[in-house]
């Protein structure tokens, strides 16, 4: 079902995972999550909840499966995941360029034109070992 993004604005950008959904406006994000029915968890309405903690504003948002990835201006890249959504910090992609995710992993590229990417151990088996970021 369609349900408007209103509240707080129009959304700056948004991200849609498997089972998570992410809406950026002013810099704050805030996500929702549904089943793989579409049934909608809490919070209903992504603009009457607050938003992610512990994360600066932010000018680009990707989601995977269950989790989302966000990336500063200034390239901090912080993850998290619904419904805790406790945004964490990932300092190994410090001045990452951009940013993408995928079913169970996240990838980032640095400004050496490299790509760091983390996630699923299962998944990550399949990556050349110099993509792979250990955590």
């Amino acid at each position: 079902a369609l349900v408007p993004i209103t509240g707080q604005g129009d959304p700056d950008a948004f991200a849609l995972g498997a089972t998570i959904e992410c809406a950026v406006t002013h810099g704050a994000v805030r996500c929702w999550q549904t089943d793989e029915n579409d049934v909608w968890h809490a919070p209903l309405d992504p603009f009457t909840s607050e938003p992610v903690a512990n994360l600066p504003p932010v000018s680009r948002v990707v989601a995977g499966w269950d989790h989302a990835v966000g990336r500063t201006t200034d390239g901090h890249v912080y993850e998290w995941s619904v419904p805790s959504a406790q945004a964490k910090e990932k300092p190994a992609v410090r001045g990452a360029i951009d940013i993408a995710a995928g079913h169970l992993f996240t990838c980032a590229l640095l400004p050496n034109a490299t790509v760091k990417c983390w996630g699923e151990k299962s998944v990550m088996s399949f990556f050349p070992p110099s993509m792979v970021l250990e955590d």
